[in-house]
């Protein structure tokens, strides 16, 4: 008996045995797979193809299974097989946790929801702490993570996780209106993914500890650096940033620098060189007093030889 206790990619193929027959011809099937030579077109194979980028794949397959009339394929307090059992009649098998799972999913949530799915891709992130971020329901949250964007168990498939975030590529932030027009959900989404589980709590108005912690003296060394950092990678691929990025930037630098701020660092290497410099002279020392001796010997020069001092 399968155990769907994690939609991982092996768990979500397996599951496409037991899911009805898609009514869909072999050749949408092709459209969706490719014209691959010898490619199996089998149902548990084409399911996959089709419903391993599904982050609902959980609801999807619970409501398929429960309105078909089939059998579940696996037993215990599994959130999809639960899902299940909600399906097949929500008033015998009514259940907390997968109503919370369905409200997440309404537009009264929906900034919820955006916060939650910003979390879900930060690293080492789980249901349960995601739950504790929020002050939510533990179980509401599991539910819809497992249910309706389950990313979580797939984070290896690091491709999944980048188109998940960036489906057109990380090249739209290069196009011209990309902050006006892009969708909050998106943005949030993308801060979780890029800079972590402050910076979605951050924007999402959750939290603000955020900026108590970067109001520091090196902020403006941090924001050229990184500012030059970006212009560089645009400029070594030939993409032309938006103008205002620049000219706010350049503002903020120069007004960093009127107040009387070093926005730029040491070199790193200053203090290594000097460390060299010195062993150098300690090292070479003895030979470089060897060479004169020899010299002076050679050469029946009576006066004292000139020792070599350290600096």
């Amino acid at each position: 008996m399968l155990r769907l206790y994690s939609v991982t990619a092996d768990a979500i193929y397996e599951f496409c045995h037991y899911l009805p027959v898609d009514p869909r011809s072999g050749d949408v099937y092709r459209g969706v797979a490719g014209d691959i030579p010898n490619f199996n077109l089998s149902a548990p194979h084409l399911q996959f193809v089709n419903h391993y980028r599904n982050m609902q794949f959980g609801w999807d397959a619970a409501k398929a299974l429960a309105h078909s009339h089939k059998p579940f394929p696996a037993c215990g307090e599994d959130y999809v097989w639960r899902a299940y059992l909600f399906n097949c009649d929500p008033h015998i098998y009514y259940d907390e946790d997968i109503v919370g799972a369905l409200m997440l999913t309404t537009p009264t949530f929906g900034r919820r929801r955006e916060v939650l799915h910003g979390l879900f891709v930060t690293k080492d992130m789980t249901s349960e702490e995601a739950a504790h971020q929020l002050g939510m329901n533990v179980g509401s949250v599991e539910a819809y993570e497992q249910l309706f964007f389950n990313i979580i168990d797939r984070k290896r498939d690091i491709a999944l996780l980048g188109e998940v975030v960036y489906p057109e590529t990380r090249l739209v932030e290069q196009i011209k209106g990309y902050f006006e027009n892009e969708s909050l959900a998106y943005l949030l989404l993308r801060a979780g993914y890029n800079n972590g589980v402050m910076e979605v709590l951050h924007f999402a108005g959750i939290n603000t500890n955020l900026l108590h912690t970067l109001a520091n003296s090196d902020s403006p060394q941090r924001l050229e650096a990184l500012i030059m950092s970006a212009g560089y990678l645009m400029a070594r691929n030939n993409i032309v940033q938006p103008q205002g990025f620049f000219q706010a930037a350049k503002g903020m630098i120069t007004a960093a620098k009127v107040a009387g701020t070093d926005t730029k660092n040491a070199s790193p290497t200053a203090s290594i060189a000097d460390a060299l410099m010195g062993e150098l002279i300690t090292l070479k020392q003895a030979q470089a007093t060897d060479r004169v001796r020899t010299y002076r010997a050679s050469q029946k020069v009576l006066t004292p030889v000139l020792e070599v001092l350290p600096a």
